[in-house]
């Protein structure tokens, strides 16, 4: 892992947006691949080094766990 958006432990993320995680190489997932965004699972999108998961409907000043692998 490279990059990640908003980074590991940051605050004042959006509560829509996108976690953006930039990899040193090309990569590849499963189909059925997904994160797991307090509770909800989010499908990434692919494209070269990047993941993107698309999210929606959090609440500012509560913290969040994302999970993917």
């Amino acid at each position: 892992l490279v990059s990640s958006v908003p980074v590991a432990n940051g605050t004042g993320a959006s509560t829509t947006g996108k976690v953006v995680l930039t990899f040193d190489e090309k990569i590849k997932v499963n189909t059925d691949a997904a994160a797991l965004l307090n509770g909800k699972y989010i499908k990434p999108a692919v494209s070269g080094k990047t993941l993107t998961f698309a999210y929606a409907g959090l609440e500012y000043n509560t913290e969040y766990t994302f999970d993917f692998g």
